[in-house]
């Protein structure tokens, strides 16, 4: 269908919701066979029947709509997996064309509806809040039961997420134990002036920063290894928040080490593609382009998302936007001020991306202030009061 849609709940006497009357009736020939298999197939009782609106393109376009609407299809989306993971899948796609077509993708311009039923040319349907849990009624699993059962806040689980450090030894390539440590932090939306969404980092002794392909895996494995156990948790106690989860450049851009990192989450995949953004560090100028866009083609279906991280004092790849980077993450380094190489690095970013995330930052509270004048549109850190 393509003519933008927006499905809201079904009325309680059942009749079609008015926004997607008629929706089945401009459903070309092979279409229509599509969708009665579906129906068949019994996809639509499973809930993994969904529509996606186009709405807040059709919007911000304005007269420019009845050009750009020939660009995109806006259908229904049927996954065979389960209805949740489908939903998640639902939701990458929608980032990926709000950020296509609108220079953003923020989960304010997601509008999903789950299909319940079809009556002659109508589909009846009800939205979706994306930020929920799985819905009850259509669970498959163990491991959905538990996602989003209570809606615990992050503050309020035992311990409390934020602040959390956790030892996280490695063997170098040299055999000495390298004692990083990983500590999760909350990501502040600069814009909102809340927090919305966390990030595990991490610390290595004096000296002892991976820097060959050998230990950069062995880092990873042990990052990865606590996600995993941090989206058991979120199982658990039911979470609502993204996670910001660093790779090395050396690992997302081998298969043999993405093959081992993804195999050490399989139990937490369906989670992972709806909470983890993944940001793949060292994505500085002197990254090959084919290397960089393999790398995220490869992790995206796995992931929420898929940011390009590097660090104060290197200069960011200009071609991340042709990669398919859904941002830019810096890493700040240590001082109050705002450094002449920060300040170039951001501007290097804004101009990539409206979604920059810096990290770490120990600036005072009146450089704080500038930040979303430069283009940050997220910052991380413990305890700060960040503007709104």
């Amino acid at each position: 269908m393509n003519a933008p849609q927006r499905a809201e709940a079904a009325p309680a006497t059942g009749e079609a919701d008015p926004d997607v009357a008629g929706a089945v009736s401009r459903l070309n020939t092979s279409q229509r066979e599509q969708l009665e298999r579906v129906i068949g197939a019994g996809l639509v009782e499973r809930g993994s029947v969904f529509v996606l609106s186009l709405a807040p393109v059709r919007d911000e376009t304005g007269a420019k709509w009845d050009f750009r609407k020939e660009q995109v299809w806006e259908r229904v989306a049927v996954n065979s997996c389960s209805a949740y993971e489908g939903q998640a899948r639902c939701v990458t796609l929608l980032r990926q064309i709000m950020a296509h077509f609108l220079g953003r993708e923020g989960d304010d311009d997601i509008r999903i509806s789950r299909v319940t039923s079809i009556s002659g040319p109508d589909l009846i349907g009800e939205p979706i809040d994306i930020r929920a849990g799985p819905d009850p009624r259509y669970r498959t699993s163990g491991l959905e039961a538990g996602v989003g059962a209570g809606h615990l806040p992050p503050d309020q689980w035992t311990p409390p997420l934020a602040g959390r450090t956790y030892a996280a030894p490695f063997t170098s390539i040299r055999g000495e134990t390298v004692e990083m440590e990983l500590r999760v932090t909350p990501v502040w939306c600069l814009r909102r002036g809340t927090i919305s969404s966390y990030a595990i980092r991490r610390r290595f002794p004096n000296a002892h920063r991976p820097i060959n392909d050998y230990d950069q895996e062995a880092a990873d494995k042990q990052t990865a290894i606590r996600m995993v156990e941090l989206l058991k948790e979120y199982a658990a106690f039911g979470g609502l928040f993204a996670l910001h989860v660093p790779i090395f450049f050396a690992t997302a851009s081998s298969r043999r080490s993405r093959v081992n990192m993804l195999g050490l989450c399989g139990p937490v995949l369906p989670l992972m593609r709806q909470v983890a953004i993944i940001e793949i560090e060292g994505i500085d100028d002197g990254v090959p382009f084919s290397r960089m866009k393999e790398a995220v083609a490869m992790l995206s279906p796995f992931v929420r998302a898929v940011m390009a991280g590097v660090n104060e004092g290197r200069r960011l790849n200009p071609q991340i936007r042709d990669c398919g980077f859904a941002g830019v993450a810096v890493q700040a380094g240590p001082g109050p001020v705002m450094r002449p190489e920060l300040k170039y690095l951001l501007a290097q970013g804004r101009r990539a991306t409206p979604n920059v995330v810096v990290h770490d930052a120990d600036l005072s509270p009146e450089v704080e202030a500038r930040l979303p004048g430069l283009g940050v549109s997220h910052l991380s850190g413990m305890a700060r009061d960040p503007v709104g």
